[in-house]
C-alpha cells in the first residue's frame, strides 16, 4: 500500500514538474518572440472601418503582403471609449489571428489625458462621472510635502499644458482611482486578445517636474515616477495570473530617470520633426538614447515610429503635409536603413495615423488620418519592397 501510494505521488510530482516547465517554456518563447520581430507596422485601429470598403479580411491580407510581425497601436484610446471599442477590437483580434496567428497585435492608451466629459471603465463595465474624472485630475497645490512653491506650479502649466484642454484633463498619475482606470483600460485590451500594451505619455508628469524643480531626484518626480510604473506592473501581474506573457512598451523618456524602472519589454523612439523636413539625421540624439535604453534595459527593442497628435508640426505631420509623395517614399527608405544601423527596428507608417488639426491633404480626399494606400500618398509598395528586403537580409523568409 505504500509503494502505490508513493508511486501515485511520484506521478503527481512529475505531472506538476512537466506542467510546471511547459508553462516556463511557453511564457520564455513568448518573450523570445518579441526580440524575433523583424516587420513592425504602425495601424490604428485595427477595426476602425476606414475607408469602409476596407473589411477586416483586407486588413489581413494586407498584414500578409508586408509580412508584418508587429501591430503596434493596434487599437487606441484617448477619449473616453464605449464598449463596442473593446468588442470590435476583440472580433477583429480573432479574424486576424485565425489568418495571420504568430502577429503580436499591441494594444495601447494615453496616460497623460483623461476624458472631460466622463470615462468608462471597461473592466467594471462603468461611467465614470465628469466630477470623478475631475478628482483624478492633477492638482499640485494638494501636495504640500512635495515643497512646490507657487512659480512652479505656474510653471508647470506653461510646459505641460492640458493636452486638448477643452475636452479633457491632465491626470494626476500617483492618483489610485485613476491608475485603477488605465490598468483596467489595458486589462480589457489584454482579455479581448492583445499580445502587447503599448503606453503614451506615461512618464510626461514627471518629465515636466523635472524641468520644473531643477532636481531630478525631487520627491514629486519620485512619487510621480513610482505612480507611473505601478501600472505597468500591475498590468504585468495580472497577465502572468491569466498565465500569460503580455509584452509593455512605452516611450524611450522611461529610461532617463534615476529611479529603478519597472520592466519593460519594448520602448518606442520618433525621429524629431526637423529630421523628417530636412531628411537628414543627427546621429547624436539616437545614440544618447540607444545608450541609455542599454543601461537601463539591456538589450531590448526599440521601435522607431513617426509620432502624431493634434498639432500641425508633428513628425507625421510635416511627413505627410510638407514632404512629396516621392519624399515620403525616400524618406522611408532612408529612416529603415537608419534605424537598422542604430539597433533600432522602423515599424512602418501603414494607417491611422492623425496628420493635424489643418491637414489640407487628406487620405482618399476627406480623412484626417494617414494612409499608405492612399491615392494622396501611395507609399504602400515601397512599405512591402522595404518589408520583403528586412525578412531577407534578416535572417528568414516568411515565418
Amino acid at each position: 500500500m505504500r509503494r502505490k501510494f508513493s508511486f501515485t505521488i511520484a506521478i503527481i510530482t512529475g505531472a506538476l514538474f512537466l506542467t510546471g516547465w511547459q508553462f516556463y517554456r511557453n511564457v520564455e518563447g513568448q518573450k523570445n518572440k518579441l526580440s524575433q520581430v523583424k516587420i513592425a507596422i504602425v495601424y490604428q485601429y485595427i477595426m476602425d472601418n476606414i475607408p469602409p470598403e476596407r473589411s477586416l479580411d483586407d486588413v489581413s491580407k494586407i498584414l500578409d503582403e508586408t509580412k508584418t510581425d508587429f501591430i503596434l497601436r493596434a487599437a487606441f484610446k484617448w477619449y473616453a471609449m464605449p464598449e463596442s471599442f473593446y468588442e470590435k477590437f476583440g472580433e477583429a483580434v480573432k479574424v486576424i489571428n485565425a489568418k495571420n496567428p504568430k502577429i503580436i497585435i499591441c494594444g495601447s492608451f494615453g496616460a497623460q489625458f483623461i476624458d472631460k466629459r466622463g470615462e468608462y471603465d471597461p473592466m467594471k463595465k462603468q461611467v465614470l462621472s465628469k466630477v470623478e474624472v475631475e478628482e483624478m485630475s492633477i492638482d499640485l497645490s494638494k501636495y504640500p510635502e512635495w515643497n512646490l512653491t507657487q512659480e512652479q506650479i505656474e510653471k508647470f502649466w506653461e510646459i505641460a499644458p492640458i493636452p486638448e484642454h477643452e475636452k479633457g484633463y491632465f491626470p494626476d498619475v500617483t492618483n489610485k482611482d485613476f491608475q485603477e482606470l488605465a490598468i483596467n483600460i489595458a486589462k480589457r485590451q489584454i482579455n479581448e486578445g492583445a499580445d502587447a500594451i503599448w503606453i503614451d505619455g506615461l512618464y510626461r508628469e514627471p518629465m515636466v517636474l523635472v524641468q520644473v524643480t531643477g532636481n531630478p531626484e525631487h520627491l514629486a518626480v519620485k512619487e510621480s515616477f513610482e505612480g507611473a510604473s505601478k501600472i505597468v506592473e500591475e498590468i504585468k501581474k495580472y497577465a502572468e495570473d491569466k498565465g500569460r506573457n503580455v509584452y509593455v512598451g512605452t516611450w524611450v523618456s522611461a529610461a532617463f530617470f534615476h529611479f529603478p524602472p519597472p520592466k519593460f519589454d519594448f520602448l518606442t523612439f520618433s525621429p524629431y520633426t526637423d529630421e523628417v523636413l530636412d531628411m537628414e539625421f543627427k546621429g547624436k540624439g539616437w545614440d544618447m538614447v540607444k545608450s541609455k535604453v542599454k543601461e537601463k534595459f539591456g538589450e531590448i527593442p526599440i521601435f522607431v515610429y513617426l509620432d502624431y497628435g493634434m498639432p500641425d508640426n508633428t513628425p507625421l505631420a510635416v511627413f505627410s503635409q510638407k514632404l512629396s509623395p516621392n519624399e515620403q517614399r525616400g524618406f522611408l527608405r532612408m529612416t529603415d536603413d537608419f534605424s537598422y544601423e542604430k539597433g533600432m527596428n522602423f515599424a512602418y507608417p501603414l494607417h491611422g495615423f492623425y496628420m493635424g488639426e489643418n491637414a489640407k491633404i487628406l487620405s482618399f480626399g476627406k480623412y484626417p488620418i494617414y494612409d499608405s494606400l492612399a491615392p494622396e500618398f501611395q507609399t504602400y509598395e515601397t512599405i512591402k519592397e522595404l518589408a520583403l528586403k528586412k525578412k531577407k537580409k534578416r535572417g528568414e523568409g516568411r515565418r
